[in-house]
């Protein structure tokens, strides 16, 4: 039991769930949504659009490298391997 009468600690922990996920689910969604308003106005306002691509080539890679540093490791890129094939 927990510290508050009649309340077992199953429910405490889901009253404190992390907010982790649906921060992440509002970022993707904001990333997804305003990426086109904010390529058209980039584009109406005579950048070009290799520019354009450029920046949001760098956004991604910086965010994924931001990632990769918080969890203090890198994707790792493996051989794969042949598990699939025929064997002859």
């Amino acid at each position: 039991m927990s510290p508050v009468i009649g309340q077992s600690s199953l429910d405490s922990a889901k009253s404190h769930a992390p907010l982790l996920p649906l921060v992440l689910l509002i970022v993707l969604g904001l990333s997804w949504g305003l990426h086109f308003p904010i390529f058209k106005f980039a584009a109406r306002s005579g950048l070009p659009y290799s520019g354009i691509t450029a920046a949001i080539i760098c956004g991604v890679a910086l965010a994924l490298l931001a990632i990769g540093i918080t969890r203090r490791r890198l994707p790792a890129f493996r051989k794969p391997s042949n598990k699939w094939s025929k064997s002859r």
